[in-house]
């Protein structure tokens, strides 16, 4: 379900870094150890944008869960999105996009959505321009 998703929203124009933390949701584990910290960056160049993740700290199993990329305001239909270095395939629906990963653009929109393969984050997102 998209309760169960992480949707990351990025606004493109400057690099950025910030910290994901989770923990189990429920208790006052995290207290003692019980998350995960996860250090996202957003980076540019003239020719593509690379999103990537590194696990920071705590012992924290990561959640199995899609994660979702929204680039807004992203000016045209990138030539390839890969994750991990494996080319993701171009849908036409959100909705086609399922556990095999993949993109979308909106040009109405400048709206690009890239969903990771699998349950869980790839270590490297690269837009090609």
């Amino acid at each position: 379900s998209v309760a169960d998703s992480l949707l990351l929203d990025i606004f493109p124009g400057q690099s950025t870094t910030f910290t994901l933390r989770d923990d189990d949701g429920a208790t006052t584990a995290y207290r003692d150890g019980a998350f995960r910290d996860t250090t996202l960056r957003w980076t540019e160049t003239a020719s593509s944008a690379e999103f990537t993740t590194t696990v920071a700290g705590g012992r924290l199993t990561a959640p199995a869960r899609p994660w979702w990329l929204q680039v807004r305001a992203w000016a045209t239909a990138p030539k390839r999105v890969l994750a991990d270095g494996v080319a993701l395939a171009r849908v036409n629906s959100l909705s086609s996009l399922g556990d095999a990963g993949g993109w979308s653009y909106d040009g109405n929109l400048k709206r690009l959505v890239v969903r990771m393969p699998a349950r869980q984050a790839a270590a490297l997102v690269r837009i090609e321009r």
